[in-house]
């Protein structure tokens, strides 16, 4: 049966197989579209719903965290005011990863939380500058 196809029937043939699969590739393609669309909108409801509740905490941890160590509560006002330099961050993280040990169960909560988002602004500040 191929013996009788011209070479313009098998170009054709090639042709239409071809666009086939890119059709399919493209259909495939605008589903994984549509899915990240629903997965952004979601993404995008989570951080409006998370937001107001980060602030409150953003305000309240520090004021938890704060004693008797002047430079400490000096970094903290700063993390409050949205001013901590990535150097004050990790100097931070430092002051309160030793205060970590000995705080009770509410504190070490409050320290863990903080320690983590510095550790997030000195991992951007590396990322950076990489």
């Amino acid at each position: 049966m191929l013996e009788s196809a011209t070479g313009d029937e098998v170009l054709l043939g090639l042709l239409s197989l071809i666009i086939t699969v890119c059709a399919a590739g493209l259909a495939s393609a605008i589903r994984h579209e549509r899915r990240l669309g629903k997965l952004e909108a979601r993404i995008s409801n989570l951080e409006t719903k998370i937001e107001p509740f980060w602030n409150f905490l953003r305000q309240r941890l520090p004021e938890m965290l704060k004693g008797p160590n002047l430079r400490k509560d000096a970094l903290l006002a700063k993390y409050q005011d949205n001013s901590l330099s990535p150097i004050e961050a990790q100097e931070l993280r430092t002051l309160l990863e030793k205060d970590f040990p000995r705080a009770n169960i509410a504190k070490k909560i409050a320290l863990g939380m903080l320690i983590e988002v510095l550790r997030g602004i000195e991992d951007e500040h590396s990322l950076a500058y990489s």
